[in-house]
């Protein structure tokens, strides 16, 4: 049988790498969407690539700061996407970064959340002195 601080850091790490995933799946169809461009593409790949490289290193080091800001940004990716799916009536890549932007910004969330449930019930319990 599971303790409640074992199956906490199931979900946290199965959360963690969820948004792990998405979030590199996320970058690899930015990029792969790129060639398209009629602008250079060094000005193309700045422009996507750059709001989301910055959390690379807060997410690896699992820092849960870095996850709650990647999903404020993840919003923003999710609301263009999300209205070009729309507006192109199901065409693959705007539903794929839909898909993508929602996976990150829902595993950061619950990896945020049940990693904060894991500290506190990890962390020794202080009784206030009267």
């Amino acid at each position: 049988m599971q303790t409640p601080s074992s199956a906490l850091a199931r979900k946290t790490s199965i959360s963690h790498n969820t948004a792990i995933v998405s979030y590199i799946g996320l970058l690899v169809l930015l990029v792969l969407t790129s060639f398209d461009a009629e602008i250079s593409l060094a000005l193309v790949l700045s422009i996507k690539l750059v709001p989301l490289l910055i959390f690379i290193p807060g997410l690896l080091k699992k820092n849960f700061k870095a996850h709650i800001w990647l999903c404020f940004v993840i919003l923003l990716y999710f609301t263009q996407y999300s209205v070009r799916a729309y507006l192109t009536q199901g065409d693959w890549e705007p539903v794929l970064m839909t898909l993508f932007s929602v996976t990150t910004f829902i595993g950061s969330m619950m990896y945020v959340r049940w990693g904060k449930q894991l500290e506190a019930s990890l962390s020794p319990v202080q009784v206030p002195d009267s």
